[in-house]
């Protein structure tokens, strides 16, 4: 599943890169796009895979009061105004790897307003290049039309949870479906044992029948060759 999955998206990042479309990226899984190495990333603990620390830009996006939510579009151009590549990371992280020098960031989310930052990057260490959407609030204190996001002040926390709701879900789900089962094996077992008496009652009277007439044949010979004592 998990190679069909990373097949579809490169498929999907061919077929997007060289018309100005912003290309679907699959979580977590390394991927090129033109001549760009990227990783959407950052939730639960997969944003502590080691292989991050060696892309030289982290584009991470954040909601009002600074918690990360999942990213959106996002497009890398060189100075020049010259577009690099466009992506969709649904996760909170972007990695790029690029060679050093100068980039500008373009980044749309829904309901909020596109946000833009010029960067710096140099051959060491890793730039952080925080992207902050005031129009994106805290789910509990969503404004009618504003985009609701992850409630926890941790994505992983919520990304956890999720997932053992989920989890749970199928364990029940499972459960359901075992003591539907079990509930349908002991009616066939009541049904089969119905039927194995019925047999039986069947053979016995079948049995008895047979000894009836086995009975009565033996006085229908007794009475034809004269025997009184049996023909009664």
């Amino acid at each position: 599943m998990v190679i069909r999955r990373v097949i579809l998206c490169t498929l999907l990042l061919a077929a997007t890169a060289g018309q100005g479309l912003a290309a679907p990226l699959a979580m977590d899984v390394p991927s090129r796009v033109g001549n760009i190495d990227l990783v959407c990333t950052g939730f639960a603990e997969s944003k502590d895979d080691p292989r991050w620390a060696s892309y030289p830009l982290r584009v991470e996006f954040f909601d009002a009061r600074r918690r990360w939510i999942p990213g959106g579009d996002v497009v890398l151009s060189d100075t020049a105004g010259h577009r690099l590549v466009g992506v969709n990371c649904p996760a909170p992280w972007l990695l790029v790897r690029l060679a050093p020098g100068d980039y500008i960031i373009d980044a749309t989310e829904e309901g909020a307003k596109p946000r833009s930052a010029k960067i710096h990057l140099t051959a060491a260490g890793q730039l952080r290049a925080q992207l902050i959407f005031p129009e994106i609030v805290n789910q509990q204190e969503a404004a009618p039309g504003s985009k609701r996001v992850m409630p926890a002040n941790d994505s992983a926390d919520f990304l956890n949870g999720q997932m053992k709701a989920k989890n749970a879900a199928i364990d029940a789900k499972y459960k359901a479906e075992q003591d539907k089962y079990q509930s349908q094996l002991k009616s066939y077992e009541k049904e089969k044992q119905k039927a194995a008496d019925a047999a039986a009652q069947a053979k016995a009277a079948q049995a008895a029948y047979a000894r009836q007439m086995a009975d009565w044949q033996a006085k229908v010979k007794a009475c034809k060759s004269g025997d009184r004592a049996k023909c009664k």
